[in-house]
C-alpha cells in the first residue's frame, strides 16, 4: 500500500473516533448563576409571574361595551307592521364606584406575590445548588484522600515485606497490610460511585442543556462565620421573601374583604340606541342590577373575612417558623465550625506526626504491624471526618441563607 494512502486511512480512522467532551471548570458562583438561569423550578416561577401579570391586567380592565338590539310596538300576533320599530345601539356596563380599583389592587398584590415567589424559589434553588456542589466536592476530595491513603498503605506493605525478607517480621504482618489495602480499595470504589451520583445530582439542579462534564474548582475551605444569631435573625426578617409574601397575602385578603362588602351594592348600565323608523331621533337606556340575594353577598363577605383572619395568623406562624429554623441552622453551623477547628488545629496535626513516627518505629522494629495499622486506620478516619466537617459547615451556611423558605 502506498505510504500516502496508509497515512490517509490512519487520519480518517482518527477522525471517525469519538472525541471525549472537554471538562470545563465550574466554580460555586458559576454553578449558582447557571441554575438561576436554567433550573426548571426557576423557569416555572418566571412563567407564574407572567401569569400573575396577565391576571392583573385582566383585573384592572374596564367592562366591555355590548352591541344591543331591541324592538318596540310589536303586536301580539308577532306580525311586524309599520309601527314596529327596531332599535340598534351600545350598552356599557358601569361598576359601582370603587369596585374596579379594589379588583385592580388585588391583581397588583398577586403580581407582587408572584415576583416574591420567584425570589423565594431562587433563594431555595441557590441553597440546594451550593449543598449539591459541596457534596460533589466532598466526593472528589474523599476519593483523592482515599487514593493518598492507599499510597501510604503501599509504603507500609513494602516496609512489612522488607522486614519479612530480613527475618525481622512474620508474613502475617504483610498479609494484614494487604487485606487492609484490599478493604481500602473497596472503599475507594464506593467513593467513586458516590462521586458520580453527586455530580449527577448537581447537573440536574443546574438544568443547563449545554452544560457538559465539569471540573469543580471551588474547594472546601474554612472561613469563620462571625455573625451573631440576633444579627442573622434581623437580616432574615428584613429580607426573607416568605415573610413578605405572607404580609402581602394578608393585605390582599383584606382588600378582597372590602370588595366583597361592595358587591352588595348595585352595578349600572348605560345604553345609547338609534331607532329604525325615526332616523332623526335617538334613545337612552339606564339600568342597574338588584343584588337581592343576601345569601350570596353574605357568603362572599364571610369567605373573605375568614381568609383575611387566616392570613393574619399565617404571618405570625411564618415569623415563628423562621426564627426556629434560623436557630436550628445557626446551631448546626456553629457545631460544624467547632468540629473543623478541632480537626484542623489539633487532631490532624497530631495524627500526621504520630503516623510518621509510627512508620519509622516499625521500620526499626520498635512496634508491631498491628499497632501501625491501628495508627493508619485512625489517621484515615480523622482525614475523612475532617472533610465531612468542612462539608457540613459549608452546607450549613447554604442552609442558613435559605432557612425558613421551604414549605
Amino acid at each position: 500500500m502506498p505510504k500516502n494512502a496508509a497515512l490517509f486511512i490512519l487520519l480518517w480512522i482518527l477522525f471517525l473516533q469519538p472525541v471525549s467532551a472537554e471538562e470545563k471548570p465550574l466554580t460555586i458562583q458559576e454553578a449558582v448563576s447557571t441554575a438561576l438561569e436554567h433550573n426548571p423550578e426557576i423557569v416555572g416561577a418566571r412563567h407564574a409571574l407572567e401569569e400573575a401579570t396577565g391576571r392583573r391586567l385582566q383585573a384592572e380592565a374596564r367592562p366591555e361595551p355590548q352591541l344591543a338590539m331591541s324592538t318596540e310596538g310589536m303586536p301580539f300576533s308577532l306580525k311586524a307592521d309599520d309601527t314596529t320599530e327596531i332599535n340598534f345601539g351600545l350598552e356599557l356596563p358601569i361598576e359601582f364606584p370603587g369596585k374596579r380599583p379594589l379588583r385592580a389592587k388585588i391583581g397588583f398584590f398577586g403580581q407582587d406575590i408572584a415576583s416574591l415567589e420567584l425570589a423565594r424559589t431562587s433563594l431555595i434553588v441557590a441553597a440546594r445548588v451550593r449543598k449539591a456542589y459541596w457534596k460533589a466536592v466532598l466526593s472528589d476530595r474523599t476519593v483523592a484522600s482515599l487514593e493518598s491513603l492507599a499510597d501510604l498503605l503501599d509504603t507500609i506493605i513494602e516496609s512489612s515485606r522488607i522486614r519479612y525478607q530480613a527475618g525481622a517480621a512474620a508474613y502475617g504482618d504483610v498479609l494484614r497490610a494487604r487485606v487492609e489495602r484490599a478493604r481500602l480499595q473497596n472503599e475507594t470504589i464506593e467513593a467513586r460511585q458516590g462521586r458520580e451520583a453527586a455530580r449527577a445530582e448537581l447537573a440536574l439542579l443546574l438544568g443547563s442543556p449545554d452544560r457538559g462534564p465539569f471540573i469543580l474548582t471551588s474547594d472546601l475551605i474554612f472561613v469563620p462565620f462571625d455573625q451573631t444569631l440576633e444579627d442573622v435573625k434581623a437580616a432574615a426578617r428584613a429580607t426573607r421573601p416568605s415573610l413578605q409574601i405572607a404580609a402581602l397575602r394578608s393585605e390582599r385578603a383584606q382588600t378582597a374583604s372590602a370588595l366583597a362588602g361592595k358587591n352588595r351594592l348595585p352595578d349600572f348600565s348605560l345604553g345609547l340606541f338609534f331607532p329604525s323608523i325615526r332616523f332623526n331621533a335617538w334613545g337612552v337606556a339606564f339600568g342597574f342590577n338588584l343584588p337581592l340575594s343576601r345569601a350570596r353577598t353574605e357568603g362572599e363577605r364571610l369567605e373573605a373575612a375568614a381568609r383575611y383572619a387566616a392570613s393574619v395568623a399565617a404571618v405570625q406562624a411564618r415569623a415563628k417558623k423562621l426564627d426556629l429554623e434560623l436557630e436550628i441552622s445557626y446551631a448546626a453551623v456553629r457545631a460544624a465550625a467547632d468540629q473543623v477547628r478541632l480537626f484542623e488545629q489539633e487532631l490532624l496535626a497530631e495524627m500526621e506526626e504520630e503516623i510518621r513516627s509510627g512508620l519509622t518505629q516499625y521500620q526499626y522494629g520498635k512496634i508491631e504491624s498491628y499497632s501501625l495499622l491501628d495508627l493508619y486506620r485512625t489517621y484515615a478516619a480523622a482525614e475523612l471526618e475532617r472533610l465531612k466537617a468542612l462539608y457540613l459547615y459549608q452546607s450549613g451556611l447554604a442552609g442558613l441563607e435559605a432557612a425558613g423558605e421551604e414549605d
